[in-house]
């Protein structure tokens, strides 16, 4: 399926819609909190990058502080993008909110123009991909195999490998339908069938992510039994990641 590649802004216009983007964030972030969604605090994230990004120097801003900013930022778009994505019924179903798409679109070129880690990029790319499954539901859930194909090609100014760009898409589509699956929507057999063989491909290369778990719970797919090194390996994955993180906000507050 054809489709346009992403556009990124140059730092100028990055910089020139970074208030109204950051506000747009921040009327996300009121909307979760009010619904007592766990955020963080994105403006204290912010603040160590203002200077830099208002100045169009984003190539000069923080790693560590830009994809701490780009971690929250992907967090409260994920969550608004679900909320538009499942807590609707299907006769008054609502559209995926533009600023959303801006958003992601405005995070992918931060993420560009600041050269953050490939890991970073890829759940940026992950986003834009989720939101975009939203927002094209119908198309997406008709036709999955080559509509993926058209993201996976409008990804590639983010310079990413293509592999890795295919497989979050396929991570993307499988919690997708699996959390419409447990919001009761309805979802065409074609879709169906074709999450269920993406999981069990996901699944068969360990170790699996408690999403993926959960989605192949709801898919009725069979997770092949981990070694306990795989899970420990995991475990401690996970573990040093969320020490990492806590440790560069005690830095940078």
């Amino acid at each position: 399926m054809s489709m346009d590649v992403l556009s990124l802004m140059d730092d100028g216009d990055i910089s020139a819609s970074f208030m109204k983007r950051f506000f747009e964030l921040q009327k996300f972030e009121k909307q979760l909190v009010n619904r007592h969604e766990s955020t963080t605090a994105i403006q204290r994230l912010v603040q160590p990058l203002v200077g830099h990004i208002t100045k169009r120097e984003i190539s000069k801003c923080d790693p560590a502080a830009l994809s701490l900013f780009l971690e929250g930022a992907i967090q409260i778009a994920r969550l608004v993008i679900q909320a538009d994505a499942y807590e609707w019924n299907d006769s008054e179903r609502q559209e995926l909110s533009p600023e959303v798409m801006d958003c992601c679109v405005w995070l992918c070129s931060l993420s560009v123009a600041g050269s953050v880690a490939s890991d970073i990029s890829l759940e940026i790319a992950g986003t834009w991909i989720y939101a975009n499954l939203v927002k094209d539901s119908e198309m997406s859930l008709d036709v999955p195999h080559s509509y993926l194909a058209g993201l996976v090609t409008a990804l590639a100014p983010l310079r990413l490998v293509e592999s890795d760009i295919s497989g979050r898409a396929r991570v993307e589509f499988v919690l997708h339908i699996s959390k419409l699956l447990s919001s009761r929507k309805s979802i065409s057999e074609q879709a169906l069938s074709r999450a269920k063989g993406w999981c069990g491909e996901l699944v068969a290369l360990p170790p699996v992510g408690g999403g993926l778990r959960e989605a192949a719970r709801i898919l009725d797919v069979t997770i092949p039994e981990e070694k306990k090194d795989d899970l420990r390996d995991d475990e401690f994955t996970r573990a040093a990641a969320e020490f990492e993180i806590e440790s560069k906000v005690v830095e940078i507050v």
